[in-house]
């Protein structure tokens, strides 16, 4: 993707971690930045972010588990910017998250619960499908859709027990990458599933230990290098540069 133009970014969750990084990033590099939020008091440090940057960081609200929430936000998104170049659908919950009362409900066989697991999904598998459905207006041919994902949805990788709601919500938002990339290639829109590494975010887990600027860089940087030969496909941040798709 040329870097002769500031590009339109739309970042999910963009309130603190991952998603923050990556705001911060894109408008250090001179991008628009659309960001989400579902509680802006908890999204303080994109809020300062957009008053540092008059004009070129769009903050909506964003209740990706909510349709209509979806729907809501595609038509804001419409009144802000002409069309998004790089969706990334970041917003995700894990065991850990506030949203999950008790970690063992979404982990531990013996607990889990059917609200706490199916938060997880319509968060991490669901929600990158409304989204995206919701943002069809704006993308046009060329335009590029990353979902955030996990080593941790690898089918032929899980050889542990546990951690039911993360692995199976993320090994779920694999096939809704595929799905997505076949319906939309006749667009021309690319769309791949990235996993960013083990960062050390408020979610982290104790393996973690990738800093989430580092993984923002890197992704930008992925994304300026997909083509139509990556859609549909499973991308660890060094995977172009190895020629290595992490296996689903």
């Amino acid at each position: 993707m040329s870097r002769t133009a500031p590009r339109t970014l739309c970042i999910t969750g963009a309130g603190r971690g991952f998603g923050l990084a990556l705001a911060t990033e894109a408008v250090a590099r001179g991008d628009v930045v659309i960001g989400t939020l579902r509680d802006r008091e908890r999204g303080r440090a994109l809020v300062d972010l957009a008053a540092s940057a008059p004009g070129r960081v769009h903050v909506l609200p964003l209740d990706v588990t909510d349709e209509s929430s979806c729907a809501a936000f595609g038509a804001l998104a419409c009144d802000r910017v002409q069309s998004i170049d790089v969706l990334v659908n970041n917003a995700g919950v894990n065991a850990g998250s506030a949203d999950i009362a008790d970690a063992r409900t979404a982990f531990a066989l013996e607990a889990l619960s059917s609200t706490s697991l199916s938060r997880m999904m319509a968060t991490n598998a669901l929600g990158p499908l409304f989204v995206t459905r919701a943002l069809l207006p704006l993308l046009a041919s060329g335009a590029r859709v990353l979902n955030v994902s996990s080593r941790r949805g690898s089918l032929i990788h899980k050889d542990s027990g546990g951690n039911y709601g993360y692995c199976m919500s993320k090994a779920a938002l694999n096939m809704a990458t595929r799905a997505l990339a076949a319906d939309l290639s006749p667009r021309g829109i690319v769309v791949a599933a990235v996993h960013p590494g083990a960062l050390r975010t408020a979610m982290a887990q104790s393996d973690a230990f990738t800093e989430p600027s580092e993984a923002a860089r890197a992704t930008l940087a992925l994304v300026d290098a997909l083509d139509a030969a990556h859609t549909g496909r499973f991308l660890e941040l060094d995977s172009l540069r190895t020629g290595l798709d992490h296996a689903w």
